[in-house]
């Protein structure tokens, strides 16, 4: 929807709900002819549509109007947002979120979804981001996109050479495609195994100490991401999330394993329980990505 207000951070009676209205209405019935030629200056429809001479519209100097149009274009425009993992259990819970935040949603891994992943509205394409020339190929299409995730990688950690190719050099070669563009954010997904064994509550600012094949490969895909932000100013944000979990996520994982079993009435094998971790819901996450997105 067309929202004027955030226009100008001015006054939040700039333009009455009747003239919004208007507005969307006329807006509604230009794009469906076809007619574009209200872009050039929406603010003349609401002039003419204005019965007082004294309103706000008609004092505006030609700098204000200038800015006043191009925010208004800019809320007409959805942003556009690729997944680099989109039918994985983080890249669904994110897609899903972002079309109700009207995002054209790109997901970009290496299989297609499964059924209770699957979205109608997202575009879906398949190909292995270890591969930087078939990945620019698949992506040159979208190099126009605003936002990329990459919650990307392979999630089966046994095999060795496959998770450091995707984990780390798959991050670098979707941050290299998108240097120079119009990208806002560079989002990596990383994770909390880079801090190793280290003592809670662990601090960004900490020297991380990886232990496995994956947390070497996540710290290694966030040393060099940060070396393109410090070189080539790429608009980088790493998140080291502790454990997810949430509805969709497959059912070898720790909490879904457990009420699988539990619903079965199952034994299943467990530890003396004398450990600590740190659970965080899908939604919480999806929600702190999405303040991510939002702020300058």
């Amino acid at each position: 929807s067309l929202i004027v207000l955030p226009v100008l951070n001015l006054k939040r009676d700039i333009l009455k709900k009747s003239e919004l209205n208007l507005f969307k209405i006329y807006w509604k019935k230009t794009f469906k002819n076809k007619n574009y030629s209200y872009l050039k200056n929406p603010l003349n429809f609401l002039r003419k549509k204005c019965a007082n001479k004294n309103h706000f519209l008609f004092k505006i100097s030609n700098k204000l109007e200038t800015q006043i149009i191009k925010s208004i274009l800019q809320s007409m425009s959805k942003n556009k947002v690729i997944i680099i993992g989109g039918t994985g259990f983080v890249g669904f819970h994110l897609a899903k979120f972002l079309l109700k935040k009207n995002f054209e949603v790109v997901s970009l891994s290496r299989k297609g979804p499964k059924k209770i992943r699957f979205l109608k509205k997202v575009k879906y394409i398949k190909t292995d981001i270890i591969y930087k020339k078939k990945l620019l190929k698949c992506l040159h299409k979208h190099l126009n996109s605003n936002f990329v995730i990459n919650c990307g990688g392979e999630v089966e950690h046994r095999k060795i050479k496959k998770t450091i190719l995707s984990h780390h050099k798959g991050a670098i070669n979707i941050a290299n495609i998108f240097l120079n563009k119009n990208l806002k954010k560079f989002i990596q997904i990383g994770s909390s195994l880079e801090y190793g064994s280290l003592k809670s509550p662990q601090k960004e600012f900490f020297n991380c100490k990886p232990e496995s094949n994956y947390s070497k490969a996540k710290y290694l895909a966030t040393k060099n991401l940060f070396s393109l932000y410090r070189k080539h100013n790429l608009p980088l944000v790493v998140i080291r999330p502790y454990q997810l979990y949430g509805p969709a996520q497959d059912t070898n994982r720790f909490i879904p394993f457990i009420i699988k079993a539990c619903l079965q009435d199952k034994n299943f094998p467990c530890s003396d329980g004398k450990q600590y971790r740190d659970f965080l819901f899908i939604d919480d996450f999806v929600n702190f990505i999405f303040k991510i997105i939002e702020k300058d």
